[in-house]
């Protein structure tokens, strides 16, 4: 098991767009900076604080399925990982993986 692989998935949880399954959505951010911070839980799914069924809720609920599967794909049990968030803010979106005490980070400016 490569853990090293989780930084290339913390990167591509921050991309801007996402084509799986039949499914493409552009991230709303591309196009507004969010006026207020939330964040996802990448093992769960669930948002805090709740969203209510918005095109954020949606967009983010793919790349959590997606990085489910992708995990499988790279032979990363889903066990092993302690952490896996994303946290959006005005300034930016930052996965944040930690799997057997090491973490793996990645940010995006919104700037």
């Amino acid at each position: 098991m490569k853990l090293n692989r989780l930084k290339s998935v913390a990167f591509n949880a921050l991309r801007q767009s996402l084509a799986w399954k039949g499914y493409y959505r552009i991230d709303l951010s591309e196009h507004y900076t969010p006026e207020e911070n939330f964040t996802l839980n990448l093992i769960s799914g669930r948002f805090s604080p709740v969203r209510n069924g918005d095109d954020v809720e949606d967009y983010y609920s793919k790349i959590q399925e997606w990085f489910c599967e992708v995990l499988l794909k790279e032979g990363i049990p889903l066990n092993i990982i302690e952490k896996a968030i994303i946290n959006i803010t005005p300034e930016g979106k930052t996965c944040i993986i930690v799997a057997k005490s090491r973490e793996f980070k990645a940010f995006m400016s919104f700037k």
